[in-house]
C-alpha cells in the first residue's frame, strides 16, 4: 500500500484533461475542485507538494505526480507515507473523513461563546478538549499548550462550570478578536515566534540555530530556555 489509504485506480480518469477550478482547505485536507468532484490530498506528517519542471529527476519519495499543461509537474513527496490522495464525488464535507470535524479556528463559526458552550459538562482535561478535532480543527499539542499558557489555564484541569475565570462574560458575546481572558483568542493567534514547525517546512533547522538550542536545552532535565 502506497499510503494509509490506496490511491484510487480511477484517479487519472477523473483528472486527466480537466481544469482545477479551485483549491481550498478543510482542516488538514486540501481539496482540489475538478468539475463536480474533488481530489483530496492529505500531507500526513512528512508530506509536501512541489511544483517542478518535468525534467527534474524523481525523488525516491515522490509518490504521486500530476503533469500540468504548463510543462511542469506537481509532485507529492512523502517519506513516511502517512499522507493520502483520494477522489470525492459530490459535496466533500459529507465524506466520512470530513463530516465529523469541528469548525475552523479562523472561521466565523469559531468564537469564545461557542467554545464556552461546547465545554459545558466536560470532565476531560481542557487541553484534551481543545485538541479534539470534532470540537475545533487544527489545534495540535504545541498550539494547545501555548494557547492555554497565554490564557492562564492549567492544561490538566477540566473546563470550569458556569462563567469561571476561563471566560469573561463579555468574551462569550464577542468574537475571538476581542480575546479577553479566553483561550479561544489564543488558539487563533497561536505561538507566532520561533515556530520550529514553520521553519522546518521552509528550510532545515541548522546546527546552532535558536530552535535547535531550545530543543537541546529542553532535553536536559532542570534546564530552562528563557535565555535562548
Amino acid at each position: 500500500m502506497l499510503f494509509r489509504s490506496p490511491v484510487p485506480d480511477d484517479l487519472n480518469a477523473h483528472m486527466q484533461g480537466h481544469k482545477v477550478e479551485a483549491i481550498r482547505r478543510r482542516a488538514k485536507y486540501l481539496l482540489w475542485q475538478i468539475g463536480d468532484g474533488h481530489c483530496m490530498v492529505h500531507l500526513g506528517m512528512s508530506g509536501s507538494l512541489r511544483v517542478v519542471p518535468t525534467e527534474v529527476p524523481l525523488h525516491a519519495h515522490d509518490h504521486v505526480c500530476w503533469r500540468l499543461t504548463s510543462g511542469k509537474e506537481v509532485r507529492l513527496r512523502d517519506p513516511r507515507r502517512f499522507g493520502a490522495v483520494l477522489w470525492l464525488d459530490g459535496v466533500p464535507e459529507n465524506h466520512r473523513l470530513l463530516a465529523h470535524l469541528g469548525p475552523e479556528p479562523l472561521g466565523n463559526a469559531f468564537y469564545a461563546g461557542w467554545l464556552h458552550e461546547r465545554s459545558r459538562g466536560r470532565k476531560a482535561a481542557v487541553k484534551t478538549f481543545i485538541m479534539d478535532a470534532t470540537e475545533v480543527v487544527g489545534v495540535g499539542n504545541i498550539y494547545a499548550s501555548e494557547s492555554l499558557f497565554r490564557a492562564g489555564i492549567h492544561p490538566a484541569r477540566a473546563p470550569l462550570p458556569g462563567n469561571g475565570p476561563h471566560l469573561h462574560p463579555a468574551a462569550r458575546r464577542s468574537s475571538w478578536r476581542g480575546r479577553g481572558s479566553s483561550a479561544a483568542g489564543w488558539i487563533v493567534s497561536g505561538p507566532i515566534r520561533c515556530n520550529s514547525t514553520c521553519l522546518w517546512w521552509s528550510r532545515p533547522i541548522a546546527a546552532g540555530s535558536r530552535p535547535q538550542r531550545i530543543w537541546l536545552r529542553l532535553r536536559r532535565p532542570g534546564s530552562s530556555c528563557s535565555r535562548s
